[in-house]
């Protein structure tokens, strides 16, 4: 999990805030800006909930197999 942190740091620092106009609305205002940081760091995060819940299945099998010997 320390390892999905650091590239979160690297991300933040090295992504600039800038957005992308995602969606625009009637006479081109924009309705949608979403923020490359905030994607990517979103992305990140996906990955970390599912290697932690991979993880934590993990350990949860390995509890019930040595429970059953």
């Amino acid at each position: 999990m320390s390892a999905f942190v650091l590239l979160g740091v690297l991300e933040w620092v090295t992504l600039s805030p800038e957005t992308v106009r995602v969606i625009n609305g009637p006479n081109g205002m924009p309705l949608l800006d979403v923020s490359v940081r905030g994607v990517a760091l979103a992305v990140l995060a996906l990955f970390a909930l599912r290697s932690w819940n991979h993880y934590r299945r993990e350990m949860l099998e390995e509890l019930e197999r040595s429970g059953q010997e």
